[in-house]
């Protein structure tokens, strides 16, 4: 997915925030108990961008169903905020 993309959901800032912890080889911290590695945000981009693909393939008529099998990080985040250790 594209930061546009993802800027539906989440501010650019904090988008900012995710890519600069997750390009460090330590990782970084969401929140309190939300750790995440480094890639975190490519891998996150890679789930929503597979998403989004496959709903684009439906509303063209291109296939009649997908399933995606992904668990997006970030799923419990908030526009501006990491959290939801699961």
């Amino acid at each position: 997915a594209s930061d546009t993309q993802i800027e539906l959901i989440h501010s650019p800032e904090h988008i900012q925030s995710i890519k600069e912890k997750s390009g460090r080889v330590e990782g970084g911290f969401g929140d309190d108990d939300t750790t995440f590695s480094q890639y975190a945000f490519d891998i996150a981009a890679l789930a929503v961008g597979g998403t989004i693909h496959a709903v684009d393939k439906i509303m063209l008529g291109d296939i009649e169903s997908a399933y995606v099998l992904c668990r997006p990080p970030g799923h419990h985040a908030t526009r501006n905020k990491a959290m939801g250790f699961c």
